[in-house]
């Protein structure tokens, strides 16, 4: 056990919670299988081959840490902590 000093564990826990508590709600039911079919769409046109597909590959990378998150209910930390 570590002792207290100067309430800094205090603090510490108090601004987790605060960030926890800030945290978007979750996803309902229906919008997760909206999301679902969006990205089975993407992952079509992603197989085409062309420029237009290869733009829409790396929009999908940039936004796919985020959006596995958000479809587990989970909290993501940023790129680096999740």
């Amino acid at each position: 056990m570590l002792p207290e000093q100067e309430g800094f564990g205090q603090r510490l826990l108090k601004q987790v919670d605060n960030f926890l508590a800030t945290c978007p709600a979750a996803l309902s039911a229906n919008e997760i299988q909206l999301w679902r079919t969006w990205f089975k769409k993407m992952l079509k046109r992603i197989s085409q081959g062309d420029i237009e597909a290869d733009f829409r590959r790396v929009w999908l990378l940039y936004d796919l840490l985020e959006d596995y998150f958000a479809l587990r209910t989970e909290v993501d930390f940023g790129s680096k902590k999740s």
